[in-house]
């Protein structure tokens, strides 16, 4: 009677066990990108056989697709908003570009700009913030470049700004800031905030009051109307990272690099709250990825070997900001100067690298948990 009574006892155990499991999954730890991946946590760009592809991978780097399938070349990459479509330029045969989109739940491939004349080439395609319009460079052979907008079918394309510039929207897609006016002798770096319709025109501030040489925008957040800036105190040197806030005019310093050192492509985690960037000294070989939040630097990644460096596309956050995937570049041997590029993860609380796959130009899928 006691064992009948025991193994009921371990059996409502078990069951117990079970049920815990079943309701909780997240004991698993679900969030852990190398082991629960579904295969379509990056995109970005491969070269295979000779020619670029825009491919999708796990974050754990086993699960590569080749998306684009397209052998005269492949650029620029960008996700939608809630994950279910990427457009990028896609190169054509004979010449000129077209804008593709890719639906990941299809898996079908579409021209968003089959509708443009054969002389016009469209690239660098961007989303606006609620995923409804796509924001890309029109250039007319003989002309110059400018900026258009479309609907996100393709539908409704027309001119949104005279030059090409990299465009931050404010979180209603309707209004955004961008760069313009810059001239040979640099006399002019203006920042300017309209939106789509092109109702009005503000001028913000003239980055030629800040750095001796360079001043450029690097990220914005749309909430605090705060502007992420590199600037120069020494010609050629971007030494500075700087944030302009709109509402009280006012330049705030967030660091300054040791001499020698120059920072690359500062970048805002999703929250605003960090800011990740390249630091690197060429003259001593090293380069490095560096986090800042609350006025405290943490160094993620330091590479001393001189035939390696961090690569100059930008350490992009996950969604949730807790990993940062980046580029890193080794010279190959021969009679040219040329290098590939390899991606990798790096946890930011552990700082464990992770290696992916060769590539660079890469996009987290924004719908992810981590």
């Amino acid at each position: 009677m006691f064992y009948e009574r025991e193994k009921v006892r371990n059996l409502s155990i078990i069951l117990f066990m079970l049920a815990l499991f079943l309701l909780f999954p997240q004991c698993s730890n679900p969030l852990d990108p190398y082991k629960n991946s579904s295969g379509n946590d990056l995109c970005y760009r491969k070269l295979i056989d000779f020619h670029w592809e825009i491919v999708l991978n796990s974050s754990a780097g086993n699960a590569i697709k080749n998306i684009s399938n397209n052998p005269d070349g492949n650029y620029s990459p960008a996700w939608s908003p809630d994950g279910k479509s990427i457009i990028f330029r896609y190169d054509n045969p004979y010449g000129g570009n077209d804008i593709y989109l890719y639906n990941l739940s299809k898996s079908t491939l579409t021209n968003l700009t089959i509708d443009l004349p054969g002389n016009v080439s469209a690239s660098n395609p961007r989303w606006t913030p609620d995923g409804e319009k796509i924001i890309f460079s029109y250039h007319e052979l003989g002309e110059q470049y400018c900026t258009y907008i479309m609907d996100k079918d393709g539908s409704n394309a027309k001119k949104l700004l005279d030059l090409k510039t990299d465009i931050y929207f404010y979180s209603d897609s309707y209004s955004f800031i961008y760069k313009a006016g810059e001239d040979e002798n640099q006399t002019k770096k203006i920042i300017y905030k309209t939106n789509i319709e092109k109702t009005s025109s503000e001028l913000i501030i003239d980055l030629i009051n800040f750095g001796e040489e360079y001043a450029n925008i690097y990220d914005f957040n749309p909430d605090s109307e705060e502007i992420l800036l590199l600037l120069d105190s020494t010609p050629r040197i971007t030494n500075i990272i700087a944030i302009y806030k709109i509402h009280s005019q006012m330049l705030d310093t967030l660091s300054v690099a040791d001499s020698g050192y120059s920072y690359l492509r500062p970048k805002f985690s999703n929250d605003f709250s960090q800011i990740a960037f390249v630091e690197v000294n060429w003259e001593v070989d090293n380069s490095k990825i560096v986090i800042l939040e609350q006025g405290k630097e943490k160094e993620l990644v330091n590479i001393t070997n001189d035939n390696e460096w961090i690569g100059f596309y930008p350490t992009l956050f996950s969604p949730n900001d807790e990993y940062l995937v980046y580029t890193k570049n080794i010279n190959q041997a021969g009679e040219w100067v040329n290098w590939k590029s390899y991606l990798y993860i790096v946890n930011i609380k552990t700082k464990k690298n992770t290696f992916i796959d060769e590539g660079h130009d890469c996009f987290w899928n924004p719908i992810l948990p981590y």
